[in-house]
């Protein structure tokens, strides 16, 4: 049989493993959340291993309640993906488009613990949920001993987190957050900016 003429890596399923993770902002703020690990005093950002059964975003969600304490929901943004509109056919073609009001993953690594083994690792933006919203949220006993959690500016988390490919998230999360509300701004109107302030807390 021919091969095919795109590079192709094969893993089985116990040479990969799939983690989902997602910057939490505090939009008006103009915050984000990173964890500082305390025994190897490591700046990063929330994320973990993706259950059985269990969506990308529900893992991403679930992992950063788990690892902040903080209720957290998705947050729908304007970005451009390679992702098909939920209402496309069959023969949409692959290409780049821009999306409005999704909530999808923005951002994808892929790292190689070991030469044989694949870690995927899906981003999401989040929010907290307002007050009237909360519920209980604790954070596991055992993330407790090994993370604070610490919301910065922008800028400063930037400068705190301590590896490269964690800054490289940021960036993009925070510049497609700034764009989502430039246009939503834009859209709802430049005389109000309660309307602003509303639409910054959209549910999903």
């Amino acid at each position: 049989m021919p091969a095919s003429d795109m590079g192709t890596e094969h893993f089985s399923a116990e040479a990969f493993v799939e983690s989902a993770g997602a910057i939490l902002f505090r939009v008006s703020a103009g915050q984000i959340c990173i964890l500082h690990h305390l025994a190897h005093d490591h700046y990063v950002l929330p994320k973990g291993r993706r259950h059985c059964g269990e969506g990308r975003h529900e893992a991403a969600i679930r992992e950063l309640a788990e690892e902040t304490g903080h209720q957290c929901r998705l947050l729908p943004v304007n970005m451009t993906t390679r992702a098909p509109p939920a209402s496309s056919g069959a023969s949409e073609p692959d290409e780049v488009r821009p999306a409005t009001n999704i909530c999808e993953p923005f951002y994808l690594q892929i790292r190689h613990p070991r030469e044989s083994e694949v870690k995927v690792i899906w981003w999401y933006i989040a929010v907290e949920v307002s007050s009237r919203d909360q519920r209980l949220v604790k954070q596991s006993e055992k993330d407790k001993e090994r993370f604070t959690n610490e919301f910065h500016d922008y800028g400063r988390a930037l400068d705190k987190l301590s590896f490269d490919s964690d800054r490289g998230v940021v960036k993009q999360a925070v510049a497609i957050v700034e764009e989502t509300f430039r246009a939503t701004a834009g859209e709802a109107t430049e005389q109000d900016p309660k309307v602003v302030n509303v639409m910054r807390e959209r549910p999903v």
